[in-house]
């Protein structure tokens, strides 16, 4: 019932201009046997294709992770299928102007390499973004324009916009800021469950 009302409000949300949305089931080892998991993720994942036809595109496997096994063949399927729903993206979009080409190829690998040797977090204001960018490139982008070069980049999963500061990469907000946080020393379900025998 909780997939059915967040993907009926996702659907309500979302003009009719927009691509399907790409959905992925992911469970937790912790919580079930694998297979009986897997199992209950089929069942629901045939629920929703029947419920909401093409109104997303829901992937046909579930994917149980271990997270403290990041070389785990569910981690490595994760990574393949995040890069093809990627590509599919990239794929159906409008021609990427030339200045996005520079941006993914120069600018940004250079302000992340200068900020990890500094050990600095991976963000910065929009406005100093935006100072860099004037100096990089050739082409004049204020205002409106430099929004919507972030908002290719950020459909292209190279940036997350967050309106007065910009994440240069957005591996380094998953693994370095999200995943701490939702580490066991915040939430130790271990010992949860081991109370509960």
């Amino acid at each position: 019932e909780d997939a059915v009302y967040f993907l009926a409000f996702v659907k309500s949300a979302r003009s009719v201009e927009d691509p399907a949305p790409h959905v992925i089931f992911f469970g937790s080892r912790g919580e079930k046997e694998k297979m009986s998991k897997k199992a209950m993720c089929y069942h629901v994942i045939d629920v929703l294709k029947k419920k909401f036809g093409d109104s997303f595109e829901i992937h046909k496997d579930p994917i149980i992770l271990d997270c403290r096994d990041g070389s785990s063949e569910d981690i490595q399927v994760t990574k393949t299928v995040f890069a093809e729903i990627k590509e599919k993206c990239i794929a159906g979009a409008s021609e990427v102007p030339s200045v996005c080409q520079k941006m993914r190829q120069d600018v940004l690998p250079v302000l992340r390499r200068e900020r990890n040797e500094i050990q600095a977090g991976l963000f910065m204001a929009k406005d100093d973004l935006g100072k860099i960018v004037q100096e990089s490139v050739s082409e004049v982008l204020i205002g409106e324009l430099f929004d919507q070069l972030l908002s290719y980049l950020q459909e292209g999963g190279e940036i997350v916009d967050l309106s007065d500061e910009v994440i240069l990469e957005v591996q380094w907000l998953c693994s370095n800021v999200m995943a701490p946080a939702m580490s066991d020393r915040y939430f130790p379900i271990h010992a949860v469950r081991n109370a509960k025998g």
